[in-house]
C-alpha cells in the first residue's frame, strides 16, 4: 500500500468504502474516489 493523495490524482468525488484484507494484519477499509466524469455517468 502507497500512501497518497487521491485528489492531486484528479479523484475527488467519494464513490463509496470498500473493506480490503490485508492478510495477517487483518482488514482495512478505504475509502474509494472517483474522477468528476465518472461519477455524472453513474
Amino acid at each position: 500500500v502507497t500512501p497518497g493523495d487521491c485528489k492531486t490524482e484528479g479523484y475527488t468525488v467519494f464513490d463509496h468504502q470498500e473493506t480490503v484484507s490485508m492478510g495477517p494484519f487483518g482488514d482495512s477499509t478505504v475509502d474509494i474516489y472517483v474522477k468528476p466524469a465518472s461519477a455524472s455517468a453513474k
